[in-house]
């Protein structure tokens, strides 16, 4: 993920949501406070997680304290655990470097790679001082009760741990209904939003204010509804609930070619008991206005014709004004169904991603899709998310090579196909090095664990009696 972070959307993030700058949501007086308490907002003002209380927990500092006591100031050590000695340092070293992590006391992370910042927030690191301060507590039982642990001494610390638990258990809220949750999630945003690929476009400088998310507009393709520097927040999280219409928000798009005539569809539903008059949905280019359209019923489907629109430059920025109030006084929201560019040439239209998504078929890893390609499209949009240099593709027998198209603020894999029937497959491989390591250690974590299934030991007195 960290090496990959360059075509992620949290490269975009980054500068504001990074480990340093979140370190206030797990402060060491939440990680060892003994009663619950709830994690400090971040800048944004908003909570990542609900119900969120990043501790330690102090039976696990307790095996943490305890075994550096014995290997540090004890005079002698059970014969058994001397045999587990090498691994004490790991365990030791790994829960002290996540705990350090999870604090960040000093500024530690603008020293490291810029693409260790796909971390976002310390608590993350709380997985490793969880399993790393299991494993210092089982040892420290067994340094505590020297190898003599009966069943009435495990019955005695089932309960303690949870007595001592309790406290960190989230109260739970039983007052939220469903439908207050679609309408105000209390998450804010999906942690999967993060990582979801809107790759730029090399071809415009990253100091431009205009930057396209995405390198080229294709004909049917949903226009994207998030800002390329859109970060996760409170307000971009109904873009992915309910699809509105940006309004009265710059968003870039890169131009087409000369030779293309294209025409602006949007489909959608306008609430119209929202609207305390009358009011008018206005169209901007590059700060110009080019069409009012009054809101005059539910259903709204109009089709602009750009074909005397002079673009400068090599994007261009558009802009949806309401000119009208509202009944509450809060922005109105047009529930988009389609926003698109139509009538461009057939080798620039493709077959949009709601066509064809009856047309595949996913079986664990692998996709297959039987598609038909109409003459007036020349590229096919598959309901699979792009990621480069980790996808299959075989078109008819013949490996291919896939590109994206944005289907709103998603990446979709597509393809350049001819007219006609095509049966194509589509597998999820990976990163071929990341899968040869994992490959190697699961092998290596076999082959040791029937080495030491075989390996000749002593018999040795049961610890549970």
């Amino acid at each position: 993920m960290a090496l990959e972070s360059s075509s992620l959307a949290i490269r975009r993030q980054i500068e504001a949501i990074n480990p340093f700058n979140t370190t206030d949501i797990t402060p060491i007086a939440n990680l060892l406070a003994p009663d619950s308490l709830p994690h400090q907002p971040t800048e944004l003002g908003i909570a990542p997680t609900y119900g969120f209380h990043a501790a330690v927990g102090w039976i696990l500092l307790a095996g943490f304290g305890t075994v550096i006591y014995f290997v540090f100031a004890g005079k002698s050590l059970p014969r058994r655990l001397w045999r587990s000695q090498p691994w004490l340092t790991p365990l030791l070293s790994v829960f002290i470097l996540a705990l350090f992590l999870t604090w960040s006391p000093v500024n530690i992370w603008n020293l490291l790679p810029r693409q260790l910042w796909v971390t976002q927030f310390t608590f993350r690191f709380l997985t490793h001082v969880m399993w790393s301060g299991a494993l210092l507590t089982t040892l420290a039982i067994i340094l505590i009760f020297r190898e003599r642990l009966r069943s009435r001494h495990l019955i005695l610390g089932i309960l303690i741990i949870v007595i001592a638990s309790r406290p960190w258990l989230p109260i739970p809220r039983g007052t939220v209904t469903v439908e207050e949750l679609l309408q105000d999630p209390l998450f804010r945003y999906s942690g999967a939003l993060d990582y979801l690929y809107r790759l730029p476009n090399k071809s415009v400088p990253v100091s431009t204010k205009s930057q396209p998310a995405v390198e080229k507009i294709y004909g049917k393709a949903e226009l994207q509804l998030l800002h390329p520097d859109w970060i996760p927040g409170y307000l971009s999280w109904d873009v992915f609930i309910n699809g509105p219409l940006p309004i009265d928000v710059d968003i870039p798009y890169p131009a087409w070619p000369e030779t293309e005539k294209p025409t602006l569809v949007l489909q959608g539903r306008v609430p119209m008991d929202k609207i305390k008059n009358q009011a008018n949905l206005i169209i901007f280019v590059d700060q110009q206005p080019l069409t009012s359209i009054p809101l005059t019923q539910e259903e709204l489907k109009v089709e602009i014709p750009f074909t005397d629109v002079k673009l400068a430059g090599n994007a261009f920025e558009l802009k949806f004004i309401i000119d009208g109030e509202t009944t509450d006084g809060n922005p109105l929201y047009i529930r988009m169904d389609h926003l698109y560019f139509d009538d461009f040439s057939d080798e620039n239209t493709l077959l949009p991603v709601h066509a064809t998504k009856e047309m595949c078929s996913q079986k664990g890893i692998v996709t297959n899709c039987e598609v038909e390609i109409p003459t007036e499209a020349g590229l096919v949009q598959l309901p699979i998310l792009y990621y480069p240099d980790m996808q299959q593709v075989v078109v008819d027998n013949q490996p291919t090579a896939g590109f994206f198209t944005n289907y709103r603020d998603f990446n979709l894999l597509s393809l350049n196909l001819s007219p006609g029937q095509h049966q194509i497959q589509v597998k999820f491989t990976g990163l071929i090095w990341a899968n040869l390591i994992s490959f190697v250690a699961w092998l290596t974590l076999i082959i040791t664990a029937i080495a030491l299934k075989f390996y000749p030991r002593k018999s040795e007195p049961a610890i549970f009696k």
